[in-house]
């Protein structure tokens, strides 16, 4: 729950479906990030082996941030169902689709948004690697 320093604990929960380039280059956008998340959950239901080998060669890309790596069976519903049981313990939980990159204030943004429960930040999202989620505008 919070931390410490009265920061809220947030985890990127990342449903993954047989794309290791895109979770690739999502687990970098997160790298990028100006805040970090707490770890990263990522919620596997590819039929190979591939991503998750790319995953294993990525989850140092983030230190110290952990990556915890689950598979299961496909279907979105069941793989965010095991992604918050994942992050139970947690204050927020970032749902993103492998395929997204995020801005580098992204979360930071989405936390800053909460922590002042203005209830008047809205995100835009929904978009893929292609173009780039993250653009966050607090009304006036």
């Amino acid at each position: 729950m919070t931390g410490s320093e009265g920061r809220l604990d947030n985890v990127v929960a990342i449903c993954a479906l047989s794309r290791p380039d895109d979770i690739e280059r999502c687990l970098q956008s997160l790298a990028d990030q100006t805040r970090l998340p707490s770890r990263i959950v990522i919620v596997d239901a590819s039929a190979g082996d591939e991503t998750a080998a790319r995953i294993r060669e990525l989850q140092n890309i983030i230190p110290p941030v952990p990556v915890n790596h689950v598979t299961a069976t496909p279907g979105l519903t069941r793989q965010r169902n095991i992604a918050v049981n994942e992050a139970a313990d947690c204050d927020v939980v970032h749902f993103l689709d492998d395929d997204v990159a995020c801005e580098p204030g992204y979360l930071e943004g989405i936390v800053g948004g909460i922590r002042e429960g203005s209830g008047r930040s809205r995100l835009r999202s929904g978009r893929s690697h292609r173009e780039r989620v993250g653009e966050l505008a607090l009304a006036a």
